[in-house]
């Protein structure tokens, strides 16, 4: 039978300082981070392994009629890997101040900040699956289709490309607290995020709430949001795909990613309540 396992290895250092100057405070961190995934599949069936012990002429030669008893298929089960390593370095520094300016209600809040980021990404597959090591290294096979991209040197797996990248992000954002009057107060909220690999954006929140007594306070806010593509969004060309059902349509399937004009997922929001 297959087997699987799996070693995760995680480690973290954060630093933080925090001060105050007049009616000003003031805090900056910085966080560096590194994870590493090993993971091992067990006795799956490698074509050219399969190939050679089928081709053999003595009693080592693969049986596949043997019932379980005297197969020799130890000569054809491999152990394939998937090797994965992300990082996060990230710099922020934020000040506040929370009697700014006097309003009707009290008195006005800011909070200014900054913000930058280096996040990376490795997932190094077998070279069976990868495309290193392909069908036409064996086995007579002259049809596109039968080999890497299409399937992988393994039985039952997919062919899945090795990926790499990096993204560096640059962020300021502005929060304000404004109590307009004793019963009415709102609060404003702006970000901008600039990406190294894809389009920058712009964010902002705007929310109102009303005291209307002691026990009721009705609120409303609206949003923009976004979702910045990943890295392995950004940075896996294709995705191929194969089926188990002889249909000439959808045995094989690649999915391209046009990543060079992949920009931020936005959204829109509005709560009353």
């Amino acid at each position: 039978p297959r087997y699987y396992n799996h070693e995760r290895e995680t480690w973290r250092f954060t630093q933080a300082f925090a001060g105050s100057s007049g009616n000003w405070d003031w805090d900056t961190g910085i966080v560096f981070s590194e994870a590493t995934s090993l993971m091992a599949n067990g006795n799956r069936v490698g074509l050219l392994e399969l190939e050679a012990a089928l081709a053999k002429d003595d009693p080592s030669a693969y049986n596949p009629f043997c019932a379980g008893v005297n197969c020799n298929e130890e000569q054809i089960l491999k152990t394939i890997y998937r090797r994965d390593k992300s990082s996060l370095d990230m710099f922020d520094f934020k000040i506040s101040n929370d009697d700014l300016f006097e309003l009707p209600g009290g008195s006005a809040g800011i909070l200014i900040g900054m913000e930058r980021r280096k996040e990376s990404y490795t997932d190094d597959r077998d070279p069976y699956l990868d495309g290193t090591v392909q069908n036409q290294d064996c086995c007579g096979v002259t049809s596109a289709t039968l080999s890497f991209p299409f399937t992988s040197g393994v039985l039952g797996s997919s062919p899945t490309i090795d990926v790499t990248g990096v993204k560096r992000v640059n962020s300021t954002f502005v929060e304000m607290i404004l109590p307009i009057t004793d019963k009415l107060d709102a609060q404003i909220a702006v970000r901008n995020e600039d990406f190294s690999d894809t389009e920058s954006t712009s964010v902002g929140r705007i929310a109102i709430g009303y005291n209307v007594n002691d026990l009721i306070k009705l609120r409303a806010s609206f949003s923009t949001a976004f979702r910045s593509p990943n890295l392995l969004q950004k940075n896996q060309p294709y995705v191929t795909r194969t089926g188990t059902r002889e249909d000439a349509v959808q045995m094989y399937r690649i999915y391209k990613n046009n990543n060079n004009v992949l920009p931020p997922s936005a959204s829109r929001g509005f709560n009353d309540y």
